[in-house]
């Protein structure tokens, strides 16, 4: 009888150790993907002419109770950095796709840097110094698009950077509202 008292209770204590390290498991996971980007794939609005587009205005009308705007579509940001041929000379720009259109993008600081996490060198940083005003880039209005915010020099062996943008917002064009999106942070490829 204490022979199959002591395998019971060697078989639960087996068990049980398993249940808590894969609870522990679990959680380390959850922990470490806090910081991931979420891709989501939207339809994009476009619109035939300007008289589909006054509709569309028209229909939006009242939405603004209290100054308040709920946003409930969605935008999505990027960030990207191209080399011009071999040599030293990048574009770094910003595109963006959703479900409205926008009209302009802003941000009070945006870094472009190394992916070492030891020795981590700044290759360029955009905005207004001290970085408490926005940096606005207008563009046409358009639910997908991509705009140039600046150039800068790069080495030619560099094929990865980190981008780390503050305050990135964008404005929808039918209410006229900054929204503010997710901040960017992202390990970029050098195109």
């Amino acid at each position: 009888m204490k022979t199959v008292k002591r395998f019971f209770s060697l078989v639960m204590t087996i068990i049980l150790s398993i249940g808590v390290s894969f609870s522990v498991g679990a959680e380390s996971v959850e922990r470490t993907n806090d910081t991931t980007d979420i891709v989501l794939k939207v339809p994009v609005v476009s619109f035939e002419n300007e008289l589909e587009f006054q509709k569309a205005l028209e229909r939006n009308q009242g939405i603004c109770k209290l100054g308040i705007t709920p946003y409930s579509g969605a935008m999505n940001i990027y960030a990207g950095v191209i080399r011009n041929g071999n040599t030293t000379n990048c574009e770094f720009i910003l595109a963006w796709s959703g479900t409205d259109i926008l009209s302009g993008i802003r941000f009070k600081k945006i870094v472009v840097r190394s992916t070492s996490g030891i020795f981590r060198e700044t290759y360029a940083t955009f905005g207004e110094e001290p970085y408490t005003k926005y940096t606005t880039k207008y563009v046409s209005a358009a639910a997908t698009g991509s705009i140039v915010i600046d150039n800068f020099n790069l080495d030619s062996d560099v094929t990865m950077v980190e981008i780390r943008g503050t305050d990135v917002q964008w404005r929808e064009v039918i209410t006229s509202e900054w929204n503010s999106c997710r901040s960017i942070t992202a390990a970029v490829p050098v195109n």
